[in-house]
């Protein structure tokens, strides 16, 4: 079958399977009280390694492809509340869960909304504030933060530095001033060129670009020149991310879904020349959305078949544990998946009120662990080892479309993702989930 009748016949809502089973499939919600045991159970040995995900929701203003939780603002007044009640929190679980303050901290990660909107002053004292409660990792502690050139200074650089973070991701999205201007993102060349200066001269010794095709405006030609002019910044990684529309879970959506934009085997295409730019720029691919370059640790670790993946992306460092501190973070432990509310005034009042401010969660069955597990070989490693896999039952009838288009094979007993399959990783990755119907078209976004 050609590539535009795949797209024709794939192209369709579908998980992206950071977590199994996906959060609109969450249905059996820990009470606090196991949430917390399993923390604390999480950090016992032969455990060992744990990360900390830190959510600041807010933005002055929003950008129209936006799919994350936050709060737009231009009264940085929030600042203060915010952090008090971040450190409330991350006080709660240190009093439930002591092994938080002697077992090592391998990870740290900062994301948004906009986490440059506290001042400088105001991170510093966040930060500072948590990590002088625990121990950090020795020699092997991954800290990142994702930023906006727009409102990134120099002070911001080297407070992160000084509290030991050496990554930056930075939200790009495009190079392209009217693609730019049509989804509401005000950044110029200039403003990342100089961010990236001034982090590699303060030597962060990591700097990831995020990119997000389909957006309106968007051309074959634009997208070539946007990886032309990355080629010159040589970020150490690069996430290529599909546009998401789902208006009806983000209202914020419902203006690019009336926009023109790139769909199916025109979208796809977009991906196919950043792509192709960046392996031929030296760049490795890895997992569905990812490159970087060859002497890189992601690339280093997936090279040794180690790759993992989790809220947080594709990452070197896998972890027994993630605790999500903030609104709407979301943690993971061998239990299951615990989230924080998604409404920053339900957060804070639960956490007023004394409480761990839970808005749902789900705990894993033994099979759910197993699917868990298989789901994200493919995700990360293209294969599945059938013999590790003897109590699960294939839906062998949803796995003969993908046989017949060649998108997968089997070879000694392993269930291989071919080059030919790996646009359509997450419909390979939806056969083995029982509870997708392939009906969701107003809960997920589409696979391309």
């Amino acid at each position: 079958m050609e590539t535009l009748d795949l797209l024709k016949k794939y192209d369709i809502p579908v998980p992206r399977y950071t977590s199994y089973p996906a959060v609109p499939h969450w249905n059996d919600s820990p009470t606090i009280e196991e949430w917390t045991e399993s923390v604390e159970k999480s950090l016992q040995p032969p455990h060992a390694a744990w990360a900390i995900y830190l959510h600041i929701p807010f933005c002055e203003s929003l950008c129209s492809y936006c799919g994350c939780n936050t709060f737009i603002t231009k009264d940085h007044q929030w600042e203060e509340k915010y952090l008090e009640y971040v450190l409330k929190e991350w006080e709660m679980y240190l009093n439930s869960c002591p092994s938080l303050r002697s077992t090592p901290l391998s990870q740290l990660h900062i994301g948004g909304g906009t986490p440059t909107f506290f001042s400088s002053k105001n991170l510093k004292r966040l930060l500072a504030s948590i990590l002088d409660q625990v121990q950090v990792s020795s020699g092997c502690f991954d800290a990142s933060v994702e930023v906006a050139p727009k409102v990134t200074t120099v002070e911001h650089l080297k407070v992160l530095r000084d509290l030991g973070f050496t990554r930056l991701s930075i939200g790009v999205q495009d190079f392209d001033a009217s693609v730019l201007e049509a989804v509401n993102r005000t950044q110029t060349t200039q403003s990342i060129e100089h961010l990236v200066s001034e982090a590699r001269s303060l030597g962060f010794t990591s700097i990831n670009f995020d990119f997000i095709y389909g957006l309106p405006g968007q051309t074959i030609e634009s997208m070539s020149r946007t990886m032309d002019k990355t080629l010159k910044f040589r970020p150490d990684r690069i996430a290529l991310y599909s546009l998401a529309v789902v208006p009806n879970v983000k209202p914020g959506h419902r203006k690019i879904s009336r926009m023109d934009r790139s769909q199916g085997s025109t979208k796809y295409k977009l991906y196919q020349v950043a792509a192709e730019k960046l392996m031929e720029g030296g760049y490795c691919q890895l997992g569905m959305d990812h490159f970087a370059l060859p002497d890189d640790e992601l690339t280093l670790t997936s090279d040794r078949g180690e790759l993992h993946r989790n809220f947080m992306g594709y990452t070197e460092v896998k972890t027994d544990l993630l605790l999500g501190l903030g609104v709407s973070a979301i943690s993971e432990s061998e239990m299951g998946y615990y989230q924080n509310k998604k409404d920053l005034k339900e957060y804070l009042g639960d956490l007023e009120d004394g409480s761990l401010p839970m808005f749902r969660g789900h705990k894993l069955s033994s099979e759910e662990r197993e699917r868990r597990a298989l789901i994200l070989s493919l995700m990360t490693e293209w294969k599945i080892q059938l013999e590790n896999y003897d109590n699960l039952e294939f839906q062998l009838s949803r796995l003969d479309p993908f046989f017949e288009d060649e998108l997968i094979s089997i070879y000694n007993d392993h269930l291989l993702v071919t080059e030919k399959g790996k646009p359509f990783i997450r419909n390979i990755c939806s056969s083995f989930d029982p509870y997708y119907a392939g009906s969701e078209g107003n809960t997920f976004s589409r696979s391309i």
